[in-house]
């Protein structure tokens, strides 16, 4: 794999780089998906920290995130979208230096005594977003652009 497709395939995997530091688990048998106003509500105004970067969930769809940084940072702008069966997705052109690619990511949010369970789709491994009451080591949702 040449460098710049290495390093494109490494700012893709980025927006899911905190899911390789959860433990996986299934998601109970009895969960339900979350409505798309609950998705809006958890994320819409506010940063997710991921392991190497930032995203924002701006009003109104619009979404920028980077990742890594020197050499290896790319950042993106672009716009995301809540859905009715639990889906949280993103989309935009993320740039480096060397390269540009355009991706999309979604995420699976199921809930189930207030606990938040989430997967990358397609093929992530189910893991507990946010425990109720939430713990040390949830994914970090914070209030306002944490991107600049």
């Amino acid at each position: 794999m040449s460098l710049i497709n290495r390093t494109a395939f490494v700012a893709m995997l980025a927006v899911g780089c905190a899911l390789g530091l959860m433990q996986a688990v299934g998601a109970p048998a009895t969960e339900r998906s979350l409505t798309k106003k609950e998705i809006v509500e958890l994320y819409e105004g506010k940063s997710w920290f991921w392991e190497k970067g930032i995203a924002f969930f701006a009003a109104k769809g619009e979404f920028n995130a980077f990742s890594d940084e020197g050499k290896a940072r790319s950042t993106v702008a672009g716009d995301w979208e809540a859905l009715d069966d639990g889906r949280l997705c993103f989309s935009g052109v993320w740039r480096a230096k060397s390269w540009r690619r355009f991706v999309r990511t979604c995420f699976a949010h199921k809930i189930k005594d207030g606990q938040i369970y989430q997967r990358r789709i397609p093929k992530g491994e189910w893991y507990i977003f946010r425990h109720e009451p939430p713990q040390e080591g949830d994914q970090k949702l914070v209030a306002g652009d944490q991107t600049k």
